[in-house]
């Protein structure tokens, strides 16, 4: 009996030593790489008038929405995916795959997107209400008030008020309305801006007739064909940019007189919450000189530039100034006019009253208030350049507390009374977890912990370490070893990097930040070394503008550095 045991013992223990050494294969890293990615709560959110936060989990073949309490006393399902298909399909509306991209109206009922139509979905009765519907073609929507949505159909603007459709603009070719410009950069993702009232909306129009054709090759098609989009190379005329605010009331369209040279960028659009002005950040296009300028909504006139910002090399602004719930004299303002991007609260006419953060360190997220505006919260690398922690500052006392403590990359999302945070974080060691935090940081609870995916896999090690530059910076870096890495032999080296603006590819979060196929080229026998060069984001404006103008210098010798 005893040799029995022993030898089931020992088939067990060669068993688990032949499955820890899965190997990685091409097709899960390219094709399936979520088969390896630790699973997370998917739009993990607070439920608005209550101290309950939702998600949405797996279950089985299903997927169902689930509400927990603080405490964790109860735990319900509120609808499961099957059951919300059959709401659907019995109010003539389309059956979905997956659980829909929601928000909350209220503690009870969720809108989301059913194709054209925006619907209600009452998570106790099961009762579904469509609110509103656009035109099947139409994009970009955005609203306040769900009875009226602003979007576009092809280049123009529409409104659905009320499921009453109504053109706003009429323009042909190379005319766009209600569109990203600018490429999307400096912070701009969309082209619709809602005043809080929402009597009015604001939307960017681009007359692009004078912009060079670009060729892009379509290889879906075969042989592959031509496609021709509008791209304003360097040196050659670009898109003109201009801010129209439409009243609802009215039904009219006023201008917004941002003047010359029209081929300036126009981006952080941004309503006072008396709903009366729009600032903008007006930008030279050799965006060398910023200007925050106020505008009348209603007469589309200049009322004041607020202040300027100059830098020989470039300013970049990507945000507008941010407003206190209902107040409209005072708003903080990101920037990074003086080395680092930092937050400093401004008065209505344009004067700095108190830098709020300052130091070798960057804000990476301004995250809100508290209701009653006390407290203001942001994301920031104080701790480090490798990591990401989330802070509370006081407008009393202008302090501020770091809330979380464990080491690695945080994204926080607070309950509206800044009372309760869910932490969702990972780290070299940790896939993929959620704390509940209260007010002052203390943990209440681990509402969820990923197991690791590759556990039973044959990975290397992955360090992150700095090195020195030749001008004296740190240079963080990451290696990913074999797993069979003998010290004694020689190996070949993958040099795998980006080290540009806006980018950072060496953090202190799960894998290093690096993907499956790196693990999977250090599996083959390479060693992968990657290294944020001089230029590469969040390390403060000297060591992002040190490639200005003279690229594949700097970079060259950082990465010969390493």
């Amino acid at each position: 009996m005893k040799l029995i045991i022993k030898t089931f013992i020992a088939i067990i223990y060669i068993s688990s030593i032949t499955f820890a050494q899965e190997e990685l294969t091409l097709e899960q890293v390219i094709l399936n790489p979520s088969e390896l990615t630790p699973k997370k709560l998917k739009q993990l959110k607070w439920i608005p008038g209550t101290d309950n936060f939702s998600y949405v989990e797996a279950s089985g073949d299903n997927q169902r929405l689930i509400s927990e309490s603080i405490n964790g006393d109860t735990k319900d399902v509120l609808i499961q995916l099957s059951e919300l298909n059959n709401v659907l399909k019995d109010t003539q509306l389309q059956a979905v795959q997956t659980f829909p991209l929601f928000s909350w109206y209220n503690d009870s009922e969720i809108w989301f997107w059913n194709k054209n139509k925006l619907v209600l979905l009452n998570t106790i009765s099961r009762k579904i209400t469509v609110l509103n519907e656009i035109d099947e073609r139409g994009k970009n929507h955005e609203f306040i008030d769900p009875k009226r949505i602003a979007y576009t159909i092809d280049n123009n603007l529409f409104l659905a008020n009320d499921f009453e459709q109504i053109q706003i603009t009429d323009d042909d070719d190379g005319i766009v309305n209600g569109q990203t410009v600018h490429r999307n950069e400096f912070g701009i993702n969309k082209g619709i801006f809602w005043s809080f009232n929402d009597n009015y909306f604001a939307f960017y129009r681009k007359d692009e007739i004078k912009v060079t054709d670009y060729p892009v090759i379509n290889v879906s098609t075969k042989p592959a064909t031509i496609d021709y989009i509008k791209y304003p190379m360097a040196g050659m005329t670009s898109e003109e940019v201009k801010v129209g605010v439409y009243n609802l009331l009215k039904k009219e369209i006023t201008w917004l007189e941002t003047g010359e040279p029209r081929d300036q960028y126009l981006p952080g659009i941004t309503w006072s919450p008396d709903n009366r002005y729009i600032f903008i950040n007006q930008l030279n296009r050799d965006q060398n000189h910023l200007k925050l300028s106020k505008y009348d909504a209603q007469r589309g006139a200049l009322v004041k530039v607020l202040f300027e910002e100059k830098n020989d090399k470039y300013v970049e602004p990507e945000h507008g100034p941010i407003f206190f719930e209902g107040e409209s004299a005072i708003f903080i303002w990101q920037s990074r006019n003086e080395g680092w991007n930092h937050l400093s609260l401004y008065d209505a006419a344009g004067s700095r009253i108190k830098k709020l953060t300052s130091g070798e360190w960057e804000v990476t997220e301004f995250n809100g208030f508290d209701k009653i505006g006390i407290n203001i919260f942001y994301t920031s690398t104080q701790e480090s350049p490798l990591e990401r922690h989330f802070y509370k500052l006081s407008m009393d006392s202008y302090e501020s507390s770091k809330i979380t403590k464990e080491p690695g990359f945080h994204n926080i999302t607070l309950l509206e009374k800044g009372k309760y945070f869910l932490d969702e974080y990972s780290s070299l060691s940790v896939p993929y977890r959620v704390d509940l935090l209260n007010s002052a940081g203390k943990l209440i609870r681990t509402v969820y912990e990923a197991t690791n995916p590759l556990k039973e896999y044959n990975i290397g090690k992955t360090e992150v370490f700095p090195l020195k530059s030749n001008s004296g910076f740190d240079l963080y870096s990451r290696i990913i070893y074999p797993s069979d890495f003998d010290e004694s032999k020689k190996y070949p080296v993958l040099v795998f990097l980006y080290g540009g603006p806006h980018r950072q590819k060496v953090e202190n979060s799960w894998l290093g930040n690096a993907n499956l196929w790196l693990n999977f080229m250090a599996q083959k026998g390479f060693i992968i070394f990657t290294l944020d060069n001089r230029g590469s984001a969040y390390r403060g404006l000297d060591f992002e503008q040190a490639t200005f103008r003279k690229l594949g210098t700097v970079e060259i010798k950082d990465q010969l550095a390493g």
